[in-house]
């Protein structure tokens, strides 16, 4: 492997782990602390786009957004590291199991709960952000052999 390659997988796989611990302290938060910080967005995207979403859906929106940069981060981390495409099974189910033991942790968590819903939101997340890197990586190999073959 190229030290390049080597570089770019342990900043990918950093920046894996680091999505993952904020996602545990997110968690972490009791509902009410969850409530106010939801509200304080909601407020934000009404003053910028003058649309007003409900708490519900900024909630589910925001479950969705971080779990897709968890797969992005652990499917690219995956690629870089092994430029094997086929292998990106592996990040997706890191991801879908960590989405799993999120919502396990909620259990312990003031007000928070355990919903089968958001293991699924969070694992469309993953699969999305999987998707990217695999769009990515599939056009970057794609040029890569037209280069080679010309």
């Amino acid at each position: 492997m190229s030290a390049k390659r080597k570089i770019a997988s342990c900043v990918l796989l950093a920046l894996t782990i680091l999505l993952c611990v904020v996602i545990f302290l997110f968690s972490a938060e009791t509902a009410a602390e969850s409530s106010i910080k939801s509200g304080g967005l909601i407020e934000l995207i009404v003053k910028l786009f003058g649309v007003e979403f409900t708490d519900f859906i900024i909630r589910k929106f925001a479950h969705a957004s971080e779990f897709a940069l968890l797969g992005f981060f652990s499917a690219a981390t995956v690629s870089v590291y092994t430029l094997d495409l086929k292998k990106l099974y592996t990040s997706v189910v890191f991801s879908v199991v960590y989405a799993v033991s999120d919502e396990i942790h909620q259990i312990f968590v003031d007000g928070r709960a355990c919903q089968f819903r958001d293991v699924c939101i969070d694992s469309a997340g993953v699969l999305l952000g999987t998707a990217v890197v695999a769009l990515i990586f599939y056009l970057y190999l794609k040029k890569m052999n037209k280069t080679v073959d010309k």
